[in-house]
């Protein structure tokens, strides 16, 4: 069983097991262990620890019969602190021998999203331009594509307190506390509305883990997406939102703690198909199981997938919106990856590392939209409160610190006291790639994108990079030879600047 792989997957409903082959992503087995919901947010997970475990024992029985040697697991880690992540990952690993590798809200969004984009059926879903919107943990996420092909994304967070305080208040008839609430909701869409696109992005929308909504119209197996029909929609919203809370957990089975979150959420629902103006409403299967098959089968290489383009444009929407260059970071990004590739046998680092690399020449400069003096340190700050799509917290902060690190006041004894402070595996990289970034740089370092083509050569320990340019480069050669002196420390290699003339014939 060469191709097949078993993913496992916590999630706070459920523990799963999916045995798949990954060259043809179809799905051999699935085995599905309910975990009863918690309600303190704080004791996510640890409570029903001894069910993990059990599940987890059962489910490494399964891999031994069906000889699957291949498996990994991974968690969603969006509502837990580092700390806690980590100790439920040493005692589950204590105990069953799994290693969990926990996910935040930026890899869930990306996982899913890559998970419908692989599964789109043009036969059922036609138009090329729809709204994703994904009913995450934490947050609630409406992303644009156009010709399928990401945009941007969005991110909503209902607050479950005051929901609560409003539908549970006893001055509150449920008519009156359903207004309510749907005014709080429309009102909170209303201030984000201009920093998102609504209006243009087609008529579909595709809900993903909508899991009431799911189980009353997508309950067949091998199902990945239904159409919902805007009458259909609208008898379960008036069901739903003005039963008696008995009724509902006698019919649809939903639990007197989880009422009133999937009220606020059905409304929300309402009010985002009434915002985009959409006219086709469809509900999807597909989970981030599906993500996460996708990513084993192209990291092993098993499938022929790019899936990066999706992470780069969230960088570019994020750049655009703080007002960098950007005819500046595409000059910087072409020649940094130009030099990484020329350069892989020096600094031996992989595809990863060559995303954050190009996601890095995009965000460098946004701190100047706060400010040009010290505006590398803003930037640094703005990554880290970003929520940057597919990204681990690893190479958020790995970003954050080329961009703080990028300046070429910072002395290498700076250098050396802030990676101090970091992983040494961390730090290294991020050495290398901030070398590789300065002298990307340096060769827009007038901003007018005078050097049209590089060219790049490894003789003995100098580095030389050939810039062909008609334009005066004195400033970009000073500004290279300060750049070079990191690359020199970091690879034991001097770089050269030569600069040849372009003769037009």
């Amino acid at each position: 069983m060469a191709n097949y792989y078993g993913i496992i997957y916590l999630s706070y409903r459920s523990l799963k097991l999916k045995i798949i082959d990954l060259k043809k992503m179809t799905t051999l087995e699935t085995v599905v262990a309910d975990i009863p919901p918690t309600v303190a947010k704080n004791h996510v997970f640890t409570q029903e620890l001894d069910t993990i475990i059990r599940g987890l024992h059962g489910f490494k029985q399964i891999l031994k019969e069906t000889g699957v040697t291949s498996f990994k697991m991974w968690a969603n880690g969006q509502l837990l602190e580092p700390m806690t992540a980590a100790y439920l990952g040493e005692q589950i690993f204590t105990q069953t021998g799994f290693t969990i590798h926990w996910l935040n809200e930026n890899q869930l969004i990306y996982l899913k999203a890559i998970g419908v984009l692989e599964s789109l059926d043009e036969q059922i879903i036609s138009d090329p331009s729809f709204y994703l919107l994904n009913f995450g943990s934490s947050s609630i996420t409406i992303s644009k594509f156009a010709e399928q092909t990401f945009h941007t994304n969005w991110n909503f967070t209902l607050d479950e307190q005051l929901n609560h305080e409003v539908i549970s208040s006893s001055t509150n008839t449920t008519a009156n506390a359903i207004e309510i609430l749907d005014d709080i909701i429309g009102s909170d869409l209303i201030s984000f509305r201009n920093q998102f696109p609504f209006l243009d992005a087609g008529h579909t929308l595709i809900v993903q883990d909508a899991n009431f909504l799911n189980r009353i119209f997508l309950d067949k197996k091998g199902v990945k997406f239904t159409k919902l029909s805007s009458k259909k929609f609208l008898n379960i919203y008036e069901k739903v939102l003005y039963s008696p809370n008995q009724y509902l957990e006698e019919k649809y089975h939903i639990p007197l703690s989880e009422q009133t979150n999937l009220v606020a959420r059905l409304i929300l629902l309402k009010r985002i198909i009434a915002l985009t103006k959409v006219k086709k409403i469809y509900l999807t299967s597909i989970s981030a199981m599906t993500g996460l098959a996708l990513a084993e089968g192209i990291q092993s290489h098993l499938l022929k997938r790019n899936y990066d383009s999706m992470i780069v444009s969230a960088a570019q929407y994020l750049a655009a919106r703080y007002d960098v260059d950007l005819n500046h970071c595409h000059n910087v990004i072409h020649n940094a990856l130009h030099l990484f590739d020329q350069t892989q046998k020096i600094h031996h680092l992989g595809h990863d590392e060559r995303l954050l690399l190009e996601l890095a020449g995009y965000l460098s400069d946004i701190g100047n939209f706060i400010g040009h003096t010290d505006h590398f340190n803003h930037s640094a700050y703005i990554i880290t409160a970003s929520k940057l799509l597919g990204l681990s917290q690893t190479q958020i902060q790995i970003i954050a610190e080329v961009a703080r690190l990028y300046n070429l006041q910072t002395s290498r004894q700076q250098i050396n006291e802030r990676l101090a402070q970091i992983p040494p595996t961390t730090g290294l990289i991020i050495a290398k790639l901030v070398a590789i970034l300065r002298l990307a740089g340096a060769l827009d370092a007038a901003f007018e994108q005078k050097v049209t083509k590089t060219s790049i050569s490894l003789k003995a320990n100098t580095l030389i990079v050939t810039a062909y340019s008609t334009d005066d480069l004195t400033l970009e050669k000073w500004t290279f030879n300060r750049s070079a002196n990191l690359f020199t420390t970091v690879f034991g290699i001097r770089p050269q600047l030569k600069q040849r003339m372009i003769v037009n014939k």
